[in-house]
């Protein structure tokens, strides 16, 4: 038993050695110490992903994580170092941002597999979700007054992590209104009571993440009781939204600056889909060849990057079933870029969406695999209790942030995200 309990508080330690090193280092090294941290945060962000495989490795005991795992780097392999010829450096680097993710799963299975374990991890776990909550605030905020409420407004995440934050902000506090909702109070009387909650969501406003407005939505109908009443509250609920969904417009306007074209239909068709000239760039790229193409497109629309899919699958017959390799999106510092990489920067630069990056990288067979996984983190177990809202809520994320962004390599993203995600299928291990 002493044994057990060691291993529990040695695991524990570097766990949250490590959460609480990605979750403000960002913060505090590009704004007091810029120039070092942008030498250290490579190297750093590589020795905690590989802290989190070997705690994910050491606490792997369930099958089918193992298959998942074992059928992950097997098709991750033939992909890369069969089919595209990449060297085993360059296929371990790019590994290494799927299958750190994918340990996580069992770091939180072995707290949760024993009582007394269970309850003092997630005493500890929510803390820090708590004590991360309220951290957004003052960061992002002098953020927006240093460079504008733009997409440097990350929080303690740091510059460019604008959607992560936004998107986290909203999961916790949103994860926390769950916890603190009293079935025998009305909807509005609990939204008053936690009210602090609903402050904490300003971070996100203060940048220019605009899925922020589907989150909101998002937030308040999924904390609408899902029983006989469901109908009767939609029938409040969906006038009272477009109230808050303008407000809260308006302050977004404010804030960013931004021309009120943002709210209107052509705006978000073209942020979505792209405009004539995106469209005519990608033809030139069918018609003439990359080599052809300049390099004055800029970062291109999220569509108009999922049009040029096919496109690029053309390359090689086995593209769309397994892709290019993996680490395609990563490499130019320690480690060289691919080919592929090189001859597709116009494609691979700037926004980055998770579907697009596993289809480059892992073709379909990538796209099977990481629902597999998310299958084994939603599953219902036995004798374990469900929150649906959150259930709903989560998938539907995932679903968003798989056309928006690629958010599950942040590695603070992903810790706080499985973990509310493995939470709300034990609902019953937060009481």
């Amino acid at each position: 038993m002493a044994v057990v309990i060691e291993k529990s508080k040695f695991i524990s330690k570097i766990f949250f050695g490590v959460f609480w090193i990605v979750a403000i280092t960002p913060f505090f090294g590009q704004e007091f110490l810029p120039s070092v941290y942008e030498k250290l945060s490579s190297p750093m962000f590589a020795l905690i992903d590989l802290a989190i495989i070997f705690l994910g490795l050491w606490t792997l005991k369930r099958k089918v994580d193992k298959i998942i795992l074992l059928l992950f780097v097997a098709v991750a392999y033939i992909s890369s170092c069969i089919f595209n010829d990449l060297s085993i450096i360059f296929f371990l680097n790019g590994l290494r941002l799927y299958i750190a993710y994918m340990m996580v799963v069992p770091i939180y299975n072995y707290f949760f597999s024993e009582e007394s374990r269970r309850n003092a991890f997630v005493g500890k776990m929510d803390r820090a979700l708590y004590i991360f909550l309220w951290f957004q605030f003052p960061t992002a905020v002098i953020q927006c007054v240093l460079y504008g409420a733009y997409d440097y407004v990350g929080g303690s995440l740091g510059w460019m992590m604008s959607g992560e934050m936004s998107t986290l902000v909203y999961l916790i506090s949103f994860y926390f209104m769950h916890k603190n909702w009293d079935k025998d109070k009305s909807y509005i009387i609990n939204i008053k009571e936690n009210w602090v909650l609903i402050l904490l969501l300003l971070p996100s406003f203060l940048n220019e993440t605009k899925i922020s407005f589907v989150y909101l939505l998002m937030y308040f109908f999924f904390l609408l009781p899902m029983d006989r009443k469901f109908i009767k509250r939609m029938l409040i609920f969906i006038p009272s939204m477009l109230v808050v969904i303008l407000i809260a417009g308006y302050f977004y306007l404010s804030v960013t600056g931004a021309s009120d074209d943002v709210m209107t239909e052509q705006y978000i068709t073209m942020y979505l889909t792209g405009d004539d000239e995106a469209l005519t760039y990608i033809e030139v790229a069918v018609d003439k060849g990359v080599d052809e193409i300049g390099d004055d497109q800029g970062d291109l629309f999220r569509g108009i990057k999922f049009a040029a899919i096919p496109f690029v699958q053309m390359r090689e017959p086995y593209a769309p079933y397994f892709g290019f390799g993996v680490g395609q999106f990563k490499g130019g510092s320690s480690i060289e870029k691919s080919e592929f990489a090189k001859e597709f920067d116009w494609l691979l630069k700037g926004t980055v969406m998770g579907i697009f990056a596993i289809i480059i990288e892992l073709g379909y067979a990538g796209i099977i695999l990481i629902a597999l996984f998310w299958w084994t983190v939603f599953r219902k177990q036995k004798d374990n209790v469900r929150n649906r809202q959150i259930t709903f809520y989560l998938i539907l994320t995932i679903l968003l942030l798989g056309v928006y962004n690629n958010a599950f390599i942040c590695v603070p993203f992903y810790l706080i995200f499985i973990y509310i995600s493995l939470i709300s299928q034990h609902w019953n291990y937060t009481k």
